[in-house]
C-alpha cells in the first residue's frame, strides 16, 4: 500500500507542477509569440486571431498535466523499486 501511495503523490504533485508551468507557458505563448503576430492584421481578423489563441493557457496546462501524470508515476514507480532494492540488499547482507 506503501509503494502506491508514493506513486500516486508524485503523480500529483507533478500534475500540479506541470499544469502551473505549462499554464505559465501558454500566457509567455500568447503574450510574445500571438499578439505580435497579430499586429499587423486588420481589426476583425485581429480579434478572430486573438480570440482563437486565447486558448493557448489552457491548452498548454493540459499538456503540462499529461506530461506531469507521466513524468510523476515514473518517478514514483522509480522510488518505490529503488526502495525495494535497498530491503532486499538489506536482507542480503543480514544474513
Amino acid at each position: 500500500m506503501r509503494s502506491v501511495a508514493t506513486i500516486l503523490k508524485r503523480a500529483t504533485l507533478w500534475a500540479f507542477c506541470g499544469s502551473a508551468i505549462g499554464w505559465i507557458a501558454g500566457f509567455v505563448y500568447y503574450f510574445l509569440i500571438s499578439v505580435p503576430r497579430a499586429e499587423g492584421m486588420n481589426p476583425m481578423e485581429r480579434d478572430t486571431f486573438l480570440c482563437a489563441e486565447g486558448h493557448a493557457p489552457l491548452a498548454f496546462a493540459l499538456l503540462g498535466i499529461i506530461v506531469g501524470i507521466i513524468f510523476g508515476s515514473g518517478m514514483g514507480t522509480g522510488i518505490v523499486i529503488a526502495r525495494r532494492r535497498a530491503e532486499r540488499a538489506e536482507q542480503t547482507h543480514s544474513m
